[in-house]
């Protein structure tokens, strides 16, 4: 292949990934950019969509202090206080001192009442049913 064509093709490539990575729904999406868009949901009561983008973000990076706090928030609108809990506690061995998260945890404890007040350790999501 002469050297121009080759030229040729890798501008053609270059474009493409390009275009690709120009599209909304192609564009990599990395944990801060699915906390921030998990945020605004939970500000709009979009809590389902809200799980889904911290589960997301999660998975690319299991100790983000920040999603913990924000998954933490979302199971305790929901109801689930223990579940909160345990995301409170991650959320504060990723980042100790991290005073929402301390705050949160206090929240679910004075929910949860003595039982609470008793909860030290709160096992894995994994490991609930």
């Amino acid at each position: 292949m002469p050297p121009i064509a080759k030229l040729f093709l890798a501008l053609l490539t270059t474009l493409a990934v390009v275009a690709v990575l120009a599209t909304p729904s192609c564009a990599p999406t990395g944990p801060d950019t699915l906390t921030r868009q998990a945020a605004r949901e939970i500000q709009q009561g979009e809590l389902d969509q809200a799980q889904a983008h911290l589960q997301r973000a999660l998975a690319f990076e299991p100790s983000n202090p920040e999603a913990l706090l924000y998954m933490g928030k979302v199971s305790q609108a929901q109801g689930k206080l223990e579940m909160a809990l345990y995301y409170y506690q991650s959320a504060i061995a990723a980042e100790p001192g991290n005073k929402q998260a301390l705050a949160g945890m206090t929240q679910v404890q004075e929910q949860l009442g003595q039982t609470g007040q008793n909860l030290r350790i709160v096992p894995s999501p994994n490991d609930a049913k």
